[in-house]
């Protein structure tokens, strides 16, 4: 490569953090030939000093002072200084930002934000420079903790060049994405709406969804539809009719870590693993077996040749290892698994007495079958 070479970087940092004060400090320098990834070079020396109040009930206040030395461009000195406090139900926040060099310029936003309930939201924000003094007033819906469904924004300007009207709504689904914005300013009507998706290729099923991103995935949880699927503990989408799920937007050569909302499989189901991580590679799809299985149960009352309840605690199982139960109170007993047509046996020791319940067979779709009462025999 013809813009290989070597280059010189020096860094000197300090950092301080208290309950009450904290302050950091930082100083630079590069010389010509050093880049970093993405970096188009040009700064010869870089000095930051940052410093955090804490002032308990009275809020915080900070400072930032960012000085840049340029090789081939005039060098910069800004100063940052903020103050927030929580004011009644929401959050004020005053920001003002001085330009010292290469020419002087002073900016300052006040800033109220006022949460409410539903993931919505209420701010307003008062900005004035050297060159303007605007107003703007907006609300705002968001998702929350899921990426499905819609947000949107509605905010309004007064002042210096307002904005009079600016909108913005997203929608996001399971097949995709639909996006419009709208703003009135200087008299001009301005809109924008846009559809966006990706179909994919994987284990020869081809499907819709949302923009893919680098990476995406395909759950697979065969039998058990309408299922919620969490992606970092945000709601990614429900498996379809045959228990699946795509899922775009997974980060390759990472781990992504999944799970099942386990309150919407059946009362038969039985999880082996309602979480996975998974390391997707970059452009590519992964498959996302969850392991959860349908398991016929059943209650009965088991008791004794003369009628006295099993033991509690009693453990009986059948000869091939398929069902099982446990005894409770009153001889009440949960059975699991799926006996043969004809029934089965399920036999059980408690001390010297060895209890054999025969158990009839049932219909494995019913969830909880109700057996009645069992009369077991004393061999």
């Amino acid at each position: 490569d013809e813009d290989e070479g070597t280059g010189v970087l020096g860094e000197l940092d300090y950092e301080y953090i208290g309950r009450r004060f904290s302050v950091s400090a930082r100083t630079r320098y590069a010389d010509r030939d050093f880049r970093q990834f993405g970096d188009t070079g040009g700064t010869r020396r870089s000095d930051q000093l940052a410093l955090g109040l804490q002032l308990g009930s009275f809020g915080h206040l900070g400072l930032l002072l960012v000085n840049q030395e340029l090789y081939d461009a005039e060098d910069t000195l800004t100063v940052n200084g903020n103050y927030s406090l929580r004011l009644g139900p929401g959050s004020l926040i005053v920001n003002a930002a001085r330009l010292f060099e290469p020419d002087e310029e002073l900016a300052v936003t006040v800033t109220y934000s006022l949460p409410l309930s539903g993931n919505r939201s209420l701010s307003t924000r008062f900005e004035t420079t050297d060159r303007r003094t605007r107003g703007r007033a907006q609300f705002r819906q968001a998702r929350g903790s899921t990426d499905l469904g819609l947000d949107y924004r509605i905010a309004g300007e007064l002042g210096d060049d307002p904005r009079y009207v600016d909108a913005r709504a997203g929608y996001q689904g399971r097949y995709g994405a639909l996006n419009g914005d709208l703003e009135v300013q200087d008299g001009e009507v301005n809109g924008r709406l846009g559809v966006d998706g990706s179909l994919t290729l994987i284990d020869g099923r081809v499907a819709a969804t949302r923009r893919i991103g680098r990476a995406f995935g395909l759950v697979e949880l065969p039998g058990f539809p309408g299922v919620r699927v969490y992606l970092e503990n945000r709601e990614v989408g429900r498996t379809d009719d045959d228990g699946l799920l795509l899922i775009p937007g997974l980060r390759p050569y990472e781990v992504n870590r999944l799970r099942i909302e386990l309150a919407d499989l059946p009362l038969g189901a039985v999880v082996t693993r309602g979480e996975v991580e998974t390391v997707p590679y970059d452009r590519a799809g992964i498959r996302i077996p969850f392991e959860v299985r349908l398991e016929a149960r059943a209650l009965a009352r088991l008791v004794g040749p003369s009628g006295e309840p099993l033991p509690a605690g009693l453990q009986l199982a059948d000869r091939e290892g398929r069902m099982s139960a446990l005894v409770g109170r009153d001889g009440l007993a949960e059975i699991t698994g799926q006996p043969p047509e004809a029934g089965t046996d399920l036999l059980g020791r408690a001390g010297d007495v060895l209890y054999r319940c025969p158990i009839p067979g049932y219909d494995s779709q019913n969830l909880l079958a109700d057996l009645g009462e069992r009369r077991c025999i004393r061999d």
